[in-house]
């Protein structure tokens, strides 16, 4: 509905996931033909999804904008079988959301505009945790409070954009070291944590052809605090004992506070294009407690693209593409993950990596009709 200085629009959806979760024994060292034979888990999973919004807009003439959305959704989400790590579980869960959002905008003038936001989101445990925690009490669903404010200029064909934001979260799910009964990781709900940071974002034309386009983001991702769990085996291995650790004013796991990008295209005029591409990365924590054992270094990385357009008769255009990544053959890590336990006063930590390719080539190509 459109009227005036005002619009609205009602919508929704509704979702169904009804998937089977299954295991076959495909390969044996020595194998026993009965072993071939049929499954060896299997599960059910339903999952519906029920969700309705109302978006609602008002502006005025000084150049003030006014919006409010409004959304509930509903999930219900029904399992039970036998995972593959062979026990048996059984769940029924139901949840029930309701996710505001309200904010302004003022059009300062005609090319700068300033904003602000605020708005509640929640979200369900995933599949994992539901099956993971079976014997357990189920996790909480996580609840986030996000307060935005910012800034838009453009000027000919420069822009930039600046955003504050705080993300505070209620029962935020991560990983303590915990364990179910058969060794598979469980998420736990953390009462307190927080990002907050600030976003810069920019396209700068510094030359008839040649145009940079950049952003940057500062940030604190914190927990107040949480307990680790470690597993205490004895000095001779021959116990099991569980320790537990608080940590306070920690670092989120795989969360750098500072992450940058930068893009420098060239236009030669002839439907030729160059762009030299540069991405950083601060330093990750393999874990939520902060130590500088476990960690993702942080990374550099360079890449170099350069395209070709022709506009044929017989279609709109057709694009060649190149491009040369980790130009200067970098080694580095994207990702990993971390396990410790004890032996008596001793502690054992593992820290496992997972290393990207170093130089390496795309070709591609795309057509237009």
């Amino acid at each position: 509905y459109m009227k005036n200085n005002f619009s609205s629009v009602l919508g929704g959806s509704w979702n169904i996931y009804d998937g089977d979760h299954y295991g076959e024994i495909i390969q044996a060292e020595i194998p026993n033909p009965s072993d071939l034979i049929g499954r060896y888990y299997f599960n059910n999973g339903l999952k519906k999804d029920f969700s309705t919004y109302w978006k609602n807009g008002l502006s005025f003439s000084n150049g003030l904008y006014l919006f409010g959305d409004l959304q509930i959704r509903n999930i219900n989400h029904v399992s039970s079988g036998i995972e593959n790590k062979v026990y048996t579980f059984s769940f029924d869960k139901n949840y029930l959301f309701f996710n505001p959002k309200f904010g302004l905008s003022w059009q300062a003038n005609s090319s700068s505009q300033l904003y602000a936001s605020m708005a509640i989101a929640n979200r369900e445990p995933v599949r994992d945790d539901l099956v993971d925690n079976n014997a357990l009490s189920a996790p909480k669903p996580e609840r986030l409070y996000d307060f935005e404010a910012g800034a838009r200029t453009t000027l000919g064909k420069n822009r930039l954009n600046v955003n504050y934001y705080l993300m505070q979260y209620r029962d935020q799910l991560v990983l303590t070291g915990d364990l179910n009964d058969v060794g598979a990781n469980l998420r736990v709900n953390v009462p307190d944590s927080y990002r907050s940071g600030i976003e810069v974002e920019g396209i700068f034309q510094l030359a008839r052809n040649i145009q940079w386009q950049g952003n940057l983001n500062f940030s604190r991702n914190k927990i107040r605090e949480f307990t680790e769990v470690l597993y205490d085996y004895g000095d001779n291995f021959d116990q099991f004992n569980i320790r537990r650790e608080t940590h306070q004013n920690t670092d989120i796991s795989f969360s750098p506070s500072f992450i940058g990008a930068s893009q420098f295209i060239f236009q030669t005029g002839k439907g030729v294009e160059i762009s030299f591409i540069s991405k950083s990365i601060g330093k990750q924590y393999l874990d939520n407690t902060g130590n500088e054992n476990r960690v993702i270094n942080a990374y550099f990385l360079n890449d170099l693209r350069f395209s070709w357009t022709i506009k044929p008769r017989f279609m709109n255009s057709i694009q060649l593409s190149l491009l040369a990544a980790n130009i200067f053959d970098v080694s580095y890590s994207s990702n990993g993950y971390t396990y410790g336990y004890l032996g008596g006063a001793t502690t054992y930590r593992q820290n496992y990596y997972y290393p990207q390719a170093g130089r390496n080539f795309l070709v591609m190509t795309s057509f237009r009709f």
